[in-house]
């Protein structure tokens, strides 16, 4: 007897959701890392002092996705695409701020300083110290003369104890507005700059996920060729009428394509481990399995007992499976299939449906009939 039939594979639920997840926590794993280094790259070029709070929302952000990698991967994946964004603006951002206010701050911190040492009553000193809180240069340039201003209006005045308190609490609510001005300012500064470097900073996004791309494109040649060459569709409309949200949206997209591609290629793997492990728990003695090289996306599996039966099953991705069962005597056929079919449900998890029978054949096969056919087929890491 002989038998050939089709099946739908799956993974139980929970398997296939667990191989989903699995590929996200460890893809975005591997960008926190990406992000990591390159922002370390920037503190250590002596950008940071230019944009202290931005430098230092980066770190809160970093510090929040590690802790969703293994809570919530799905959420880690969307702050990681804001991340990403985040990372490609900062570095441009930065230098804007250098270049714009790095003189200037200079001159005004030489200035404070020596403000500073000829502050000798308490009034002064709480003013200078009320300055020194504004560490960001983009705030303080806005900010300076208006402090100035503050610390003209108290220069040199005598103040007597009974007042002080007071004082001090206007000059805070001074201080506050002042500052709150200059901070959306520096809001608005920052905004302006973001847009003129908006295509440096695309480019840049695009560049990120190519470069990561390329590094993982042994988990799924297929998928991964797919994202790149969809990423370099995404960098030759930078210059045209896309938007960044249309283009950061089309990134998102395909990683998230790749995701599922790269989580269902897990998920054959481990039926072809499954369908090896049957075999062999049945008798059979295993090859390892071959990718086709044909129009058919399938990893093939043959096996054969040292009695001349032979078995052979093809896998794609997709879920589709077919099996053919070969060069038996009488019912030895259906015993084997009887075998290794519940083992993979049973034990491996693996659900088989829509059963298609696309050949069966009752007839006595010679031991001498033409073997399997192994070609068109590569080797498969399973």
């Amino acid at each position: 007897m002989s038998e050939s039939v089709h099946y739908r594979w799956n993974l139980k639920a929970q398997m296939r959701r667990q191989a989903y997840l699995d590929r996200i926590q460890g893809n975005v794993a591997k960008f926190h890392d990406r992000y990591n280094a390159k922002f370390e790259d920037l503190v250590n070029q002596g950008l940071e002092q230019y944009l202290p709070s931005d430098f230092a929302d980066f770190r809160t952000q970093l510090a929040r996705l590690e802790r969703l990698l293994s809570s919530d991967p799905e959420s880690a994946r969307e702050l990681s695409f804001e991340i990403g964004s985040q990372l490609s603006h900062l570095p441009g951002l930065a230098r804007a701020a250098k270049r714009e206010f790095e003189s200037r701050e200079i001159q005004r911190r030489k200035e404070i300083a020596e403000m500073r040492r000829h502050a000798s009553s308490e009034l002064a000193q709480f003013i200078q110290n009320m300055i020194a809180e504004i560490n960001d240069p983009i705030e303080l340039d806005f900010a300076y003369e208006q402090v100035r201003a503050v610390q003209s209006d108290y220069q040199g005045r005598i103040v007597d104890a009974g007042e002080l308190s007071e004082i001090k609490a206007n000059i805070q609510s001074r201080f506050a507005e002042i500052r709150k001005a200059s901070q959306s300012k520096a809001v608005i500064w920052k905004k302006e700059k973001s847009k003129e470097n908006s295509r440096e900073a695309t480019e840049s996004l695009v560049a990120l996920y190519t470069e990561h791309a390329t590094a993982d494109a042994s988990n799924n040649p297929k998928a991964l060729c797919a994202m790149l060459e969809s990423l370099e569709s995404v960098r030759r409309q930078i210059n045209g009428s896309s938007s960044l949200e249309d283009i950061k949206s089309k990134i998102a997209e395909a990683t998230k394509a790749v995701d599922t591609a790269v989580a269902d290629e897990d998920c054959r793997r481990m039926v072809v481990r499954s369908i090896m492990d049957s075999l062999e728990k049945s008798g059979f003695m295993v090859s390892k399995p071959k990718r086709s090289d044909g129009d058919v996306d399938e990893v093939v599996i043959l096996a054969r007992k040292p009695a001349g039966a032979e078995a052979a099953f093809r896998v794609t991705a997709d879920g589709s499976m077919i099996y053919k069962f070969d060069h038996y005597e009488g019912m030895q056929c259906k015993d084997d299939i009887d075998k290794v079919l519940p083992l993979l449900k049973d034990i491996y998890g693996v659900d088989l449906s829509e059963e298609r029978v696309l050949w069966q054949n009752p007839v006595k096969i010679s031991k001498s009939s033409k073997p399997m056919d192994e070609d068109k087929t590569e080797s498969y890491h399973g």
